[in-house]
């Protein structure tokens, strides 16, 4: 922007706009959306600056080609730039722009201190100024803030990507970063803005005013009405600015004010100041961006380093020489900004510090205007890429690594105090060793910054040291400063005596307000023309005049004045009184000092003059003046100047010239007169007032006599005041120093626990984390004061506003396990959170990570549960084998009493036949003892099959009926049977059916006496079959019916005790009808009233019932030859008798290795195996069976003591087409051999 120019920039010599682009190759979609959107004639040009890309350069060239008509150029040299192009930077190259060219060059070298990207955006912004504009994209964590913000400041426009269209899982970017962005859209969004921008950027017209000039108000009178115009709205813009920021840029240079106002204007697509105006008035929140685009400052870590060099080698060694522990060094960092300059600043007073012997204390004060740049400077925390300004060991010795940020040490940070501060209107620092004021004094007008200049010799000491930056000097204040380096603008404070202390040029907030000040403005600082001032006045006035000061002071005289005056040797001066010729003095005094009394015009009376031989006449006539733009009272004088007429008759006679002169001097003589009887008058009047003024000025010394004891006294209550404070002061100190401590105790618990930590409101809102939380939580720095409930996590939880709530309400601790969704397992504890004063005000969330203790939970329970699965397994295996050891002779007996039942002489001895019977039933109560015990065993553990399937519960109930009517007979029991008509269909295990039933009819049977009476009567309702099954034994009593269905509960009643029983049955039948669905009860009315037991299980409608009444067919194994396979003897004899009495034809073998000797050669078509045979077993047996082709027709039925499911399933995986368990009843058999026929 021209300092001649009010408003448009003189216009850049590259005439197209440029568009610089931050991204990496994960932004490729992106780029394609943007180029597909942008016109192939936008008249601009793109570079693309990538970052480290994952595949070759080409390759993205050939990628991008096809989403845009122009050009894509890959850059490896130096290269032309045209518009409508687009230029691809390929990394590690570093490019920037100068002379309308890509310039590139090799990887940065060692010393090299900026990233590429920020010196291509730095490059692009010096180029293009207002035409550059700069893009990031979302992918891009790294900070950007640098570049982006010298975009800025040369009026460049910046755009990001929109990190929610985006969908990134990156770091959000830190907060330099935003505030630089002035668009955040998606990339499909930003072209047709661009164009929008460059479209309105044309269209800005700010009319121009006269050169030469640079301050943002015109001086009073200029002509020009079109500047006028534009003046007064730019002095409007900057009056709302004021007005609402409290910030006066009056006396900023106009070339930076209108850059910054016409990048506003750009922004918001504007043309001029007049719609500016208006939409800064209806638009407050502009007023801010504005603020914010004035204090553009870019600044880093020792910038200009040749400049420090000297600082720390000559300016600040000579300031600690000498220097007593006692006088603490003073340095003020003028315009710090975000504090890069200051805290440089103090790493250097340090190093200083720690060198001198008594290590002298220092204190640095840092100021800016900018509440964001101070806010950002007093948390001290910057990027990691500060490691390219900072050396390493002063990276270790003054800052802290936190995350991907660095921040400055506690002890630097107390070394530096932040304020905010106007050097323009606040009053200065004194008694000051430094001051460095860098690139602050070129934004201000000539005016300002002589102001400051003063002020900073105001504040220093003598012979103290003033840093300017590289542009800014301090000639303009004379004798003021000398150079100690011209070069780095390092200058010394001259000794010299203060007129008077600097007053600030800008009063802030009310104090513009206050009403002028009644006095003349020292010369150099008036807003009026004495030359105007003058002129008005002499339009009306043409004799010769003077202008003078109610002290006589000549302010202004005309042209021909001089010839009126006379200047003698020796010192000058500018007293009218004093240079006026000496015969005018007289009359002049008098005359302008009763002008000033009675402020009108006074006449004089005529004086003499001789001048070149010649005599004159002067009347002077005073006039009293008072200017309202100068606020002060002025006496014009006039000279009127007539020539003496007595010189033209010096011929005549003298008795003529005689009257004349005697007349005249009379005149003098009475005028004489007259002018001494006022001088006298004046004299007592003075005298008088002298008087008075003494009487006041003695009062007034009593007055003083009475305040410095006043003052006094104050002394010494303040000096009181001041060590209470000092004492206060210091417990002060040793309170924040403990606070301190403690808190570094906490931060170290915090840390050494290891748990994510969460503080909130009540309402939920975050006002503290612990790093760890980001584990759990996606939280960064600037969600602080946002709603928890806005924040996504990764656990399964979505009761966490419930569970907050529940403790708020309850003041409890609410703690819960959850899982993430990455696997990982958490305790999540909520805990209200209390102050000091015992009030609840939010809650603190913790996250402990319990993956590892579930994991070790886990396998302790996989290992516990291994031992208990090896616990049952050892247990089943033990039942089964005791089952089979059981069975065993139970089969051998079973056998046995079925022979003895079918021979002859049962059927002919009624005798023989009860006791094959009786033996028979006395076999399978035991066998079902014996099962019952295993199928409680696998009730317990959960390991009980359950095979339903349609079963006729009616046919059931009549067949086990039946089997029991004969032990009912025996002990005279009266048993009755009601049954309905036609099937009763369930869904059901049969086995488990006929345990339930057999059960309950048994335990009516074994505690009933003879002559008593048993009912078994089944009936249907509307969803249910329903058993019942009552007797008149001898019941239970009321407080054993609770507890009867327990396990165990009915062999410790005194009744079991005596009738026998292991109290397992009713156990076993309630788990049998809880598993299919059902529910049973028991009701007695007490000792000796009998018992009934009730059975209610879920019926179906329709169904093909299966029937569990086996065939007895007789004879029917006539020709069927059988192999016997048994390691009992005894068994093989048996059984081989009872198959050949129904007509088979059986051969034995009492091994497995004997069996298949013979079954070769024998060619059974029936095999009966045992499994649990010593050598070959049973399984071995008939796989070695199934393995011979021409057996491939034989059925095999497997007799095993063992009877578990998994028992059946290997039988059944070994070949054999059917499994029974011992004991086996012939019946069983032969339904089990008609079976395995049809198959």
């Amino acid at each position: 922007m021209s300092d001649q120019s009010l408003g448009r920039s003189a216009p850049n010599r590259f005439a197209f706009p440029t568009v610089g682009i931050d991204a990496s190759a994960g932004d490729i979609e992106a780029l394609k959306q943007f180029f597909d959107i942008m016109p192939a004639q936008s008249g601009a040009a793109f570079v693309i600056v990538l970052r480290a890309p994952a595949e070759p350069v080409q390759s993205l060239v050939t990628a991008l080609q096809p989403a845009t008509v122009m050009p894509v150029v890959p850059v490896r040299q130096t290269t032309r730039m045209e518009p409508n192009h687009v230029y691809l930077v390929e990394p590690p190259m570093v490019c920037t722009i100068v002379e309308h060219e890509l310039r590139t060059s090799g990887p940065r070298d060692a010393d090299e201190r900026r990233h590429p990207v920020d010196l291509f955006f730095d490059s692009l912004a010096t180029a293009y100024g207002e035409r550059a504009v700069g893009v990031l994209f979302a992918s891009v964590s790294t900070d950007s803030a640098f570049g982006f913000t010298r975009l800025k400041e040369f009026g460049g426009v910046t755009f990001a990507q929109s990190r929610s269209a985006a969908r990134t899982d990156n770091a959000p970017w830190p907060p330099s970063v935003v505030n630089s962005i002035d668009f955040q859209l998606d990339a499909a969004e930003m072209p047709q803005r661009m164009l929008e921008l460059w479209a309105n950027a044309k269209k800005i017209r700010l009319a121009r005013v006269p050169a030469g000039r640079d301050e943002l108000e015109q001086e009073a009178g200029e002509p020009g009405a079109g500047t006028g115009n534009v003046e007064r709205t730019l002095r409007e813009i900057m009056m709302i600015l004021r007005n609402r920021t409290g910030h006066d840029f009056r006396h900023y240079k106009r070339a930076t004010v209108l850059r910054r106002i016409e990048r506003r204007l750009q922004v918001n697509g504007l043309s001029d100041l007049q719609p500016y105006r208006d939409y800064l008035q209806t638009h407050p929140e502009e007023t801010t961006t504005l603020l914010q685009d004035m204090l553009i400052s870019v600044t880093n870590f020792f910038r200009d380093k040749d400049a420090y060099d000297i600082l720390k080698d000559q300016v600040i060694p000579s300031i600690f020489e000498n220097r007593r522990q006692d006088e603490p060094v003073r340095v003020w960092v003028v315009g710090c900004a975000t504090g890069e300059e200051a805290y440089t600043v103090a790493m250097l007073l340090q190093e200083a510090s720690a060198s001198t012997r008594d290590q002298v204390p220092f204190q640095v004060f840092a100021t800016d205007i900018s509440e964001r740049a101070i806010a950002t400077a007093r948390e001290g925390l910057y990027p990691a890429s500060i490691a390219a300004d900072v050396d390493a060991n002063r990276l270790r010795q003054f800052f802290t690594k936190d995350g991907e940020h660095y921040r400055v040490k506690k002890d630097l940070r107390e070394r530096v105090l932040f304020a905010l501060h106007n050097v323009l209107s606040d009053p200065p620092f004194s008694r000051l060793d430094l001051v460095c004021c860098r690139n602050l004094l070129i934004y201000l007008d000539r005016e300002a910054q002589i102001d400051t200049l003063r002020t900073f010799h105001f504040a220093l000491r003598p012979n103290a040291h003033l840093f300017l930056g590289s542009s800014e000097t301090a000639d303009s204040v004379g004798g003021l400063f000398s150079v100690v380096d011209k070069k780095t603008r390092v200058y010394r404070a001259s000794i010299a005596v203060r007129a008077d202390t600097p007053v600030p040029i800008a009063q802030p907030g009310a104090l513009n307000a206050r009403p002028p000040i009644a006095h003349v403005q020292p010369m150099g600082k008036r807003k009026f023309s004495f030359g105007e001032l003058h002129q008005r006045v002499v339009e009306q006035h043409a004799p010769p005049s003077v202008l003078v000061n109610r002290d006589s002071d000549i302010v202004h005289l005309s042209e021909r004045a001089g010839r009126f005056l006379q200047y003698v040797g020796g010192e000058p001066s500018h007293n009218v009184l004093t240079v006026v010729r000496r015969e005018l003095r007289l009359e002049l005094r008098s005359a302008i000092y009763q002008a000033l009394q009675s402020e009108v015009s006074v006449e004089s009376r005529r004086v003499r003059l001789d001048r070149d031989g010649r005599s004159f006449f002067v009347k002077m006539t005073a006039r009293p003046v008072h200017d309202s733009d100068a606020n002060a009272d002025f006496v014009l004088i006039l000279f009127d100047e007539v020539e003496d007429s007595v010189g033209d008759v010096d011929e005549a006679p003298p008795e003529h010239q005689r009257d004349p002169i005697i007349a005249q001097l009379e005149r003098e003589l009475q005028r004489t007169r007259e002018q001494l009887q006022a001088t006298i008058e004046h004299s007592e009047t003075s005298t008088e007032e002298l008087k008075a003024s003494n009487e006041e000025l003695q009062a007034i010394n009593e007055e003083l006599r009475s305040a410095t004891e006043e003052l006094e006294t104050s002394k010494e209550e303040l000096q009181a005041i001041n060590e209470e404070l000092t004492t206060v002061n210091a417990e002060l100190k040793a309170k924040v120093e403990e606070t301190s401590k403690i808190n570094d105790d906490l931060q170290n618990l915090v840390m050494a626990n290891d748990i994510g930590t969460i503080f909130v409101d009540r309402n939920l809102s975050i006002k503290r984390y612990t790093p760890r939380a980001t584990d759990v939580f996606s939280i960064i720095a600037t969600d602080i004061g946002r709603s928890l409930l806005d924040i996504t996590h990764r656990l399964e939880y979505d009761k966490l506003a419930d569970d907050a709530a529940e403790a708020f309400g309850s003041l409890r601790l609410i703690e819960r396990e959850l899982k993430s969704t990455d696997g990982r397992w958490y305790l999540a504890r909520i805990l209200p959170y209390r102050t000091t004063e015992n009030r609840i005000d939010g809650a603190v969330l913790s996250f402990i990570d319990i993956t590892s203790r579930r994991a070790a939970e886990e396998r302790l329970r996989k290992v516990g549960q291994a031992g208990v699965d090896e616990i049952e397994r050892r247990r089943d295996e033990f039942l089964a084998v005791v089952s089979h050891e059981l069975k065993h002779p139970l089969n051998l007996i079973s056998a046995s009493t079925e022979l003895i039942g079918r021979s002859g002489e049962a059927r002919s001895n009624p005798t023989i036949a009860r006791a094959a019977d009786t033996i028979r039933r006395t076999v399978l109560g035991q066998a079902q003892i014996i099962d019952d015990l295993l199928d409680m065993s696998r009730m317990r553990t959960g390991k009980l099959s359950i095979t339903r399937r349609p079963v006729d519960l009616k046919e059931v109930v009549q067949r086990i009926s039946h089997t029991m009517q004969d032990e009912a007979q025996r002990k005279d029991i009266d048993f009755r049977l009601s049954v309905p008509d036609g099937p009763v269909a369930i869904h059901a295990d049969l086995t488990r059916v006929e345990q339930i039933v057999w059960n309950l009819i048994s335990n009516a049977l074994k505690f009933t006496e003879g002559d008593g009476k048993i009912t078994v009567q089944l009936s249907l309702d509307e969803h249910h079959a329903v058993l019942s099954i009552s007797d008149n034994g001898i019941g239970i009593d009321g407080a054993a019916l609770p507890t009867i269905f327990e396990m165990f509960e009915q062999s410790r009643s005194s009744t079991s005790a005596v009738r026998g029983g292991l109290g397992i049955g009713l156990s076993l039948v309630k788990d049998l009808v809880a598993v299919h669905g059902g529910e049973v009860n028991a009701h007695s009315d007490g000792i000796g009233h009998g018992a009934t037991f009730t059975v209610r299980l879920p019926r179906v409608v329709e169904a093909v019932m299966h029937d569990g009444s086996g065939t007895s067919p007789t004879t029917f194994l006539k020709g069927e030859h059988v192999m016997l396979v048994d390691d009992d003897h005894d068994t093989v004899e048996t059984f081989r008798m009872l198959l050949e009495m129904e007509g088979a034809t059986v051969t034995v073998a009492t091994s497995g290795e004997e069996a298949l000797d013979m079954v070769g050669k024998q060619q059974p078509s029936l095999i009966l195996s045992d499994l649990g045979m010593p050598g070959m077993s049973g399984l071995a047996f008939i796989e070695a069976v199934r393995q011979r082709p021409e057996l491939g027709a034989v059925k095999a039925i497997a007799l095993s003591g063992f009877g578990r499911p998994s028992d059946v399933e290997e039988a059944t995986r070994a070949g054999f087409d059917a499994h029974l368990t011992k004991p086996v009843m012939l019946d069983a058999l032969l339904s089990a051999i008609a079976r395995v026929r049809v198959k």
